[in-house]
């Protein structure tokens, strides 16, 4: 499952970088694994980052669409919902047809009743232009970068937890500071 949260770089880009850091001063190096800024992708093992892979199928959005469908009964589901990143527990009662948004790479369960469970989209569960995010855990100030609902990348610095509109299938990422990022909801108020 894929992690978003603040890791340093010894370098402009990920791309230039040698490796991936937990701390602002670059002295514990990250676990081994990969890492994304979202179109490229690096292994790390033992604190040297392998070269870059194009990765231009991954899934940038951290969610999946899921639907759940009963004629009769009750049923209720647990799962990893996107927008609270908690487990979340549901009750419905038929006929229902709902819409779920997970964490993406997780899968829900049915732990009452009987439903068809169907995943409807790998990558993502929105289906507008532009989703809320909210930048949170910040620990003096973050600085996010992530393309706007016009297609523009900007850089922000948040002292506080800030909402902000991020363009579907992209991924804000942090670039300095400590905080996190995570998904909101679909669409944008604004």
């Amino acid at each position: 499952m894929a992690y978003t949260q603040p890791f340093y770089i010894n370098g402009p880009s990920l791309s230039s970088s040698t490796a991936v850091f937990d701390d602002a001063a670059l002295t514990i190096c990250s676990p081994n694994g990969f890492y994304s800024d979202g179109i490229v992708t690096r292994e790390q093992v033992d604190c040297v980052l392998l070269p870059e892979q194009i990765c231009t199928a991954c899934c940038s959005d951290p969610c999946s669409g899921w639907t759940i469908t009963a004629l009769l009964g009750t049923v209720t589901v647990r799962y990893e919902s996107c927008a609270e990143q908690a487990v979340d527990e549901q009750t419905f009662t038929g006929p229902f047809d709902e819409s779920l948004c997970v964490v993406y790479g997780t899968t829900p369960d049915i732990i009452f009743g009987k439903a068809d469970l169907v995943h409807i989209q790998d990558c993502g569960c929105c289906s507008q232009e532009c989703n809320t995010y909210r930048a949170f855990g910040i620990s003096g100030s973050v600085t996010i970068s992530y393309i706007d609902c016009l297609g523009v990348e900007q850089t922000d610095t948040f002292s506080t937890e800030t909402f902000f509109c991020c363009k579907n299938n992209t991924t804000p990422t942090v670039i300095s500071g400590t905080g996190f990022i995570g998904f909101g909801s679909c669409d944008c108020d604004s």
